[in-house]
């Protein structure tokens, strides 16, 4: 049987890059028992007010439900709500060399900048950014899962999930975690309106249910040269192309192609884009806004995923426990 498992932050409104990193690739991949945890405790990095946490919480379960809740093999829960999680966690910090942190990517892009400015190299680093790797170890190993889907940005802490486990396995003589391998979302860069990496820090992203009308003129706004009707366009000229790419067939993209250099207007092309996005979109939409309007249902539904999944971890957490003499 395999088990498949990822997760995503509630720091603001699911987007389009969201997707491509994170639920696309578990809804593409054939696996027995699907796994999908909302990291509420990841996203306490960034400080969030309470009432604004909550309703991020509330935001990506309905994102998720609308995506997976007629799979009975899926099961959406809170990371918060696992306790053996955090439990976890402090057994594989006893087990991870501090040099393996030291070189993670989003410890080091702290340091390397605030060097450059000439500031006390940890300014501003907090120890819950500087061991999110070990504690998304175990919230993958808590579950004992085969499977990884996530973006190409987390494969570092994939590793690291993997060296901790190769860790302790080698010290007791027995392969007591099950070392799961990442499957990395498809080669394709989803960038912003502004042309950047799709990200909410740069305040770029195209939000996965906006309403209609506010979807077409986000879509709209992505820039575009001064080329005229009749005059042949070429991919590189627009983000609108790779955003196009992202969401259709390779025939679907090439027919786009062809269209451009037979001189179809950026108008023309962005209205393409928008009725793509409308279409893929349309069924789990509804469901989102069914969802968004019955929060007891939604929360119902959490509540009876996350007793199933404490059950799960609290066998795995005891089997663990006993291994290592606690």
């Amino acid at each position: 049987m395999k088990i498949a498992l990822t997760g995503i932050k509630p720091t603001g409104e699911i987007h389009l890059g969201n997707y491509i990193g994170s639920i696309e690739p578990l809804l593409n991949l054939h696996s027995d028992i699907k796994y999908f945890f909302i990291a509420d405790y990841h996203s306490l990095i960034n400080h969030p007010k309470p009432e604004i946490l909550q309703k991020n919480i509330f935001h990506v379960a309905c994102v998720l439900l609308s995506f997976f809740n007629e799979s009975k093999n899926t099961f959406i829960y809170r990371q918060s709500k696992i306790k053996e999680t955090f439990e976890l966690n402090v057994i594989l910090t006893c087990f991870m060399n501090k040099g393996f942190l030291n070189r993670a990517h989003a410890y080091k892009s702290i340091v390397e900048k605030n060097i450059e400015n000439g500031s006390d190299a940890d300014k501003g680093v907090f120890m819950g950014l500087y061991t999110y790797p070990i504690l998304m170890a175990a919230d993958i190993l808590i579950m004992q899962p085969d499977i990884i889907p996530v973006g190409k940005d987390q494969k570092q802490h994939i590793e690291i999930m993997k060296e901790i486990s190769r860790k302790i396995n080698y010290f007791y003589k027995n392969d007591i975690l099950n070392i799961p391998e990442g499957s990395y979302n498809r080669e394709i860069l989803l960038n912003g309106v502004d042309g950047r990496k799709m990200s909410k820090s740069y305040n770029n992203t195209i939000p996965l249910f906006l309403p209609d009308n506010k979807l077409k003129k986000m879509i709209f706004s992505i820039p575009t040269n001064s080329k005229n009707v009749g005059e042949s366009k070429f991919e590189s000229e627009s983000e609108i192309t790779s955003l196009y790419k992202a969401f259709s067939s390779n025939n679907e993209y090439e027919v786009l192609l062809k269209m451009m250099n037979d001189g179809a207007s950026w108008g023309e092309v962005k209205s393409i884009v928008y009725e793509k996005l409308i279409t893929i979109f349309k069924d789990a939409k509804e469901k989102y806004n069914y969802f968004l309007n019955n929060e007891k249902e939604v929360f119902d539904i959490l509540y009876k995923n996350e007793e199933h999944i404490s059950s799960i971890a609290n066998d795995n957490l005891k089997y663990i426990k006993n291994q290592i003499g606690i």
